[in-house]
């Protein structure tokens, strides 16, 4: 009688733990609550990669509308270069245009001085407009490729600081730096008003 008492005894305290080992009631809450966090993880970058590119895009179209504005005149005047950095900075909406950076640069290429090895025109920068960033380093170099004697080109470059909105904590600003080359329409070398 007690190997039937234990069976008895074993039976009833294993039925109720095999039903509760075997019950998947809970079960999709239990997964919801483990995969929820990552779903709104990979939602929330997927925002930012989005914003991100946006933001980048819009860079890149305000450094083209700034160059192309001020290479449709002979000689630019103050007020043609604020309208057409204004033109720039509203090219960056919806995002906040007051850390916005220009540097704007005209180049003309001279006879070559003779100074370095080779036989191309030597750029020489006519003017220049910086605002709300630092010039741009090693102008000549970058436009060298571009020589034309007696020909010139305008550089555009934007600077635009984009502060992510969810991921600030994580990566900081991310700075966006976007030039443009362009040549003048009406002149070779577009010179500015004194």
């Amino acid at each position: 009688m007690t190997g039937m008492t234990t069976m008895k005894l074993f039976k009833r305290i294993s039925e109720p733990v095999y039903r509760w080992a075997h019950d998947v009631s809970g079960l999709a809450a239990t997964e919801f609550a483990m995969v929820f966090p990552i779903m709104i993880v990979l939602l929330l970058g997927i925002v930012e990669l989005g914003n991100g590119i946006q933001a980048n895009q819009k860079v890149i179209a305000s450094s083209q509308i700034v160059a192309d504005l001020l290479t449709r005149v002979e000689e630019v005047t103050d007020a043609q270069l604020e309208d057409a950095k204004n033109a720039g900075r509203l090219a960056l909406a919806p995002f906040d245009q007051a850390l916005v950076g220009f540097d704007i640069i005209s180049v003309r290429y001279d006879a070559d001085s003779g100074v370095d090895d080779d036989d191309a025109p030597d750029p020489v920068i006519v003017w220049r407009d910086t605002t709300n960033m630092d010039p741009v380093a090693n102008i000549p170099d970058n436009v060298q490729a571009l020589a034309l004697e007696g020909d010139g080109v305008m550089l555009v470059y934007v600077r635009f600081p984009y502060e992510p909105p969810f991921g600030t904590n994580i990566v900081g600003d991310i700075v966006m730096i976007e030039n443009t080359f362009s040549r003048g329409r009406m002149v070779p070398v577009v010179t500015r008003a004194e």
